[in-house]
């Protein structure tokens, strides 16, 4: 490990705030003033952490939510909620954060490095340079921040190190913290040299996981305190009282603002370096504490970490002659997804933590070129929140096994979808009709049975022209009050969905004439009755009214039903003329198709919320990531490669953010 100081040689897709390096692997943020937090989310799968170019950001184990283990808001203009550490120079008696926030100023060199499994945040001031390596080791559930000090002046220096944040222990969306926080209790062990932090069981359990939590160093904490009040005093976390002291009050216990301070005292001579380090974790951690303060074994689980994430992104690797691709492809979409949406599932701009039941179904597809038992992991996870009837949770989390039962008309066919898509990869028939899967209200099935209840269900529940019914939304969540409508991208799912799983039926010796039949019927419907002279309407109210229709003024064209009308069969070839020529002459942008235009600027209760976004945002015809890569899986499809090259490129955060000026977040990361 060093301290960086330098610029890199080799310099990937700059612009004015960073740069990629080490052939992708790395992204170097020079200035932490970028428009919005650049963040790297890095998890094991149990125990998590976000943290910003800007020091700020959470901590979680197991839900990003519920469990909760330091406070945090995403204040996006402000980032101001971190983790921090605090350098005084006792002599001098001038102190300054290590990170940006929240001191801010004064910095002769500042840098991040954002990567799969860790980020280090390098600096110099005052004559002293760092770099603070955060990461997560792959089976324990704590974090380590490994801080490698120099002291580049002429004179010996007596400083002190400490850390502050405050404790959640639980929900961290719960804003009435005048309440949580008196659930909390901060103790000292003086054996251990351990800060611990306990919330106990609140009233309504149901709503999060109360946490058990420590936090101490190496060497270990001269000091310490748990309440924030004492910290801080009549001070700001630019000027806390403590700091200008120099002392804490080691205040524990019950009744105050609970908070992870330690202190680390130490003098540095000249051209001195020191290793510190920093631990955070779940108290059920603490026989491994001792191990973790030995600089040895933490440099092994650093090369694990490294080691780990290089080889499993690298299992499945393409070259092209782009570079944007290359990198995107080859690592960075694979870590957002497995570390972000499968792992965390959680991000500075949605922190959730909870599973949705199509999201991660559909994000662990990813896992089929890398590691196919993953894949097979999150489809029983999923069948088992399956009703015996067929509809399923719209999402849940898993900690507290609770979640909303909608009447969503999709969720419950990603089962099918997502198993035909593992099949075909891997041709584990045995295991579709031998595990037996338990339902969410009693009783169990083979996965074969979960599949074929999910597309009983929707072949039953139709409408008067054929049509699945929406429900609350199909795909798109903000068709939400369109109950009893009915959907033609639905139907165009279906007939995916039928096609490819009597391929399954085949394979298993059953019959699956029917489903052909139902698939053949479905598609004739939609092609001789839905097509609205230039493309495929998007949905009917339950009255008839048509959704994305040239009688409609606003939300005239909605791309998902052009996609899967090519995804599905239902056109070919020639026959797509006029919608490839509809969806370029409406949907096209300079990043991507639009999900649909001209955008509601007036609120239709009758269709649902998507109308109450701002035109142009979201689902209100905003470009969707999602629904875009179905249009170039459709392009693809009809061999128009350049095409759809081209509008995949144009998604890709490394090109757009060229200009991060208008395009504001990361230049590694897809935004939804």
């Amino acid at each position: 490990m060093k301290i960086y100081s330098k610029r890199d040689t080799e310099i990937i897709f700059p612009n004015s705030y960073g740069y990629f390096t080490s052939g992708g692997w790395e992204y170097v943020i020079e200035d932490p003033l970028t428009p919005r937090p650049w963040v790297n989310v890095i998890s094991n799968g149990k125990y998590g952490l976000l943290i910003t170019q800007r020091g700020g950001g959470f901590s979680w184990m197991e839900d990003a939510v519920i469990s909760r283990i330091t406070r945090w808001y995403p204040e996006v203009l402000e980032d101001r909620w971190g983790k921090f550490l605090y350098l005084l120079d006792r002599k001098k008696k001038k102190f300054f954060s290590l990170t940006y926030e929240p001191i801010r100023e004064g910095f002769t060199f500042y840098q991040v490095r954002h990567a799969p499994g860790y980020s280090i945040i390098s600096g110099s001031k005052e004559g002293f340079s760092w770099s603070i390596y955060y990461f997560v080791p792959l089976e324990d559930n704590l974090e380590v921040w490994y801080l490698l000090l120099e002291n580049r002046s002429s004179s010996p220096r007596d400083i002190s190190l400490f850390t502050f944040f405050e404790w959640c222990l639980g929900n961290g969306v719960d804003t009435h913290w005048e309440y949580q926080r008196t659930f909390i209790e901060t103790d000292w062990d003086g054996k251990e040299r351990l800060l611990l932090a306990r919330k106990r069981t609140l009233t309504e359990p149901h709503l999060e996981i109360p946490l058990s939590c420590f936090l101490t160093s190496s060497p270990p904490p001269s000091s310490y305190e748990g309440d924030k009040e004492c910290f801080l005093g009549r001070g700001t976390l630019e000027e806390p009282e403590s700091l200008l002291k120099g002392v804490l009050s080691r205040r524990v216990g019950k009744w105050g603002y609970p908070a992870g301070i330690i202190e680390v005292r130490m003098e540095i001579r000249p051209g001195e370096r020191k290793e510190i380090l920093f631990l955070l974790g779940m108290e059920e951690e603490r026989d491994k504490i001792s191990s973790y303060r030995n600089q040895q074994r933490v440099a092994f689980e650093w090369k694990r970490l490294r080691d780990f994430w290089r080889e499993f992104l690298s299992r499945s690797w393409v070259e092209t002659p782009d570079s944007a691709f290359n990198i995107m492809n080859n690592i960075w979409l694979k870590y957002q997804t497995i570390a972000g949406r499968i792992w965390g599932r959680t991000g500075f701009y949605q922190s959730s933590g909870a599973f949705g039941f199509r999201d991660q179904l559909q994000d662990s597809l990813l896992f089929l070129t890398l590691e196919p038992e993953f894949t097979r992991r999150q489809i029983v996870l999923h069948a088992k929140h399956q009703f015996r009837k067929g509809f399923t949770y719209h999402w849940w989390h898993e900690s507290i096994s609770r979640g909303p039962v909608k009447k969503i008309g999709d969720d419950y066919l990603w089962i099918p979808f997502v198993l035909c898509e593992y099949l075909k990869e891997t041709e584990d028939w045995a295991w579709v009709t031998g595990e037996r899967i338990p339902f969410v209200d009693g009783g169990e099935g083979t996965l074969l049975e979960h599949a074929l209840l999910s597309i009983e269900r929707a072949l039953k529940f139709r409408g008067k022209r054929g049509l699945p019914l929406i429900g609350e939304g199909d795909w798109n969540d903000g068709m939400n009050r369109m109950e009893g409508g009915e959907s033609v991208w639905l139907g165009e799912f279906l007939i995916y969905i039928l096609k490819n799983f009597s391929y399954v039926m085949d394979r298993l010796g059953m019959n699956s004439r029917r489903y052909r039949r139902e698939a053949e019927r479905l598609s004739h419907l939609i092609k001789s009755r839905h097509w609205d002279g230039g493309w495929f309407r998007r949905a009917y109210l339950e009255d008839g009214t048509p959704v994305g229709s040239q009688e409609c003024e606003e939300g005239m064209i909605f791309l998902n039903p052009q996609s899967w009308a090519i995804i599905s069969g239902i056109l070919q070839g020639n026959e797509t003329g006029s919608l490839l020529e509809a969806v370029r002459r409406y949907l096209y942008t300079p990043s991507g198709p639009r999900l649909l235009f001209p955008p509601y600027t007036r609120v239709n209760p009758r269709i649902g919320y998507l109308t109450r976004y701002a035109p142009g945002v979201r689902e209100n015809g905003g470009v969707y990531t999602h629904a875009a890569a179905w249009w170039v899986m459709a392009l693809c499809i009809l061999g128009k490669r350049e095409e759809a090259f081209r509008i995949y490129s144009s998604l890709l955060p490394i090109h757009r953010a060229e200009n991060p000026e208008i395009y504001l977040v990361e230049p590694y990361v897809t935004s939804g």
